[in-house]
């Protein structure tokens, strides 16, 4: 919470990137940081989750085991890939 007032949301990610932060963990309805990032079109994240941090773009979330490209596609966001 401190970090988000002092920092962009792309900063906080890369700071939990380099200090090797496990970036395909998921929360409890089963989403990891990308299917959040992806749900909600934020492309900045999107790419620092992928790039930096090596984030699964495969993995399967929720009750319907959608991959993060399906979760912004049922979300209606598009996200660049």
């Amino acid at each position: 919470m401190y970090l988000q007032k002092h920092f962009n949301a792309q900063m906080c990610v890369l700071m939990c990137v380099c200090v090797c932060a496990c970036v395909d963990a998921q929360d409890y309805d089963k989403h990891s940081p990308l299917h959040v990032a992806c749900g909600e079109g934020h492309t900045a994240i999107i790419v620092a989750l992928v790039e930096e941090g090596g984030a699964d773009i495969n993995a399967r979330g929720g009750d319907t085991g959608d991959t993060p490209l399906m979760m912004s596609v049922r979300e209606g966001v598009i996200v660049p890939v």
